[in-house]
């Protein structure tokens, strides 16, 4: 966490935000706590630029393509650092939610020795379309496990479905019934994306924090290197 508000550093940056997403909660924060340590070392190091640059301004003998030499040389050793930890903290999501993914999706286990099941996935065989996308909602949304299970459990042609509806009904069940690890994976998913959009512009916020975009500072580093050739060559 930032204990201090740095104005120079976009405030999408600040680790803070993570607990505005979808699904964040005291019992699902240790799922993105690599988020937060993510976001806050590059709110850090973002800041480490900007006062690279400050101090640079600040050194008498260095003149202005110095100066911007040397701050894109700590950004750019920053932003490698910066990047594998951003990449690391991504890797752990995707793994979390790619897991509870498969339970939410996991078939469905008919209890098959009810004497009903197979009534019931005949009555919902004659109904219309929607009165049968009606009638298996209205039971995942009860908690009707046996009339669900009679439906989600059998092939899917059994109750007038196919297997795209069952497998979308499904999952739908799974979040009824487990609705904590529905959570989990939105909160997952969600700092995944928010990582993946900080991800691609965290170049832009360090360009700003030196002052000068790349082509800029490659132009100035060619001229330094070509200078120097000739100083060597001179005295050799």
């Amino acid at each position: 966490m930032v204990a201090n508000i740095d104005t120079r550093v976009p405030l999408d940056f600040n680790p803070a935000v993570v607990q505005g997403l979808d699904g964040y909660a005291e019992s699902t924060a240790h799922l993105v706590g690599e988020t937060e340590t993510a976001l806050s070392e590059a709110y850090q190091g973002i800041a480490q630029v900007y006062d690279a640059r400050a101090a640079a301004d600040r050194n008498p003998v260095w003149n202005e393509a110095a100066r911007v030499i040397e701050t894109y040389n700590l950004a750019e050793r920053l932003e490698g650092k910066l990047n594998k930890r951003i990449f690391t903290a991504r890797t752990t999501l995707e793994r979390g939610i790619a897991t509870l993914e498969q339970e939410l999706s996991a078939p469905v286990t008919t209890k098959a020795s009810h004497p009903v099941a197979s009534e019931i996935r005949a009555y919902a065989k004659g109904l219309s379309t929607g009165e049968r996308m009606t009638f298996i909602r209205g039971a995942i949304a009860e908690g009707d496990e046996t009339t669900a299970t009679a439906l989600l459990g059998a092939p899917p042609y059994l109750s007038g479905l196919d297997g795209k509806m069952q497998a979308l009904l499904t999952r739908e069940f799974h979040e009824r019934m487990n609705p904590e690890a529905a959570k989990r994976v939105r909160l997952m998913k969600a700092a995944d994306a928010l990582l993946a959009d900080r991800h691609s512009a965290l170049g832009r916020a360090l360009e700003k924090a030196i002052g000068a975009p790349p082509a800029k500072v490659r132009a100035l580093r060619e001229a330094k290197t070509a200078a120097e050739r000739h100083f060597v060559m001179q005295a050799s």
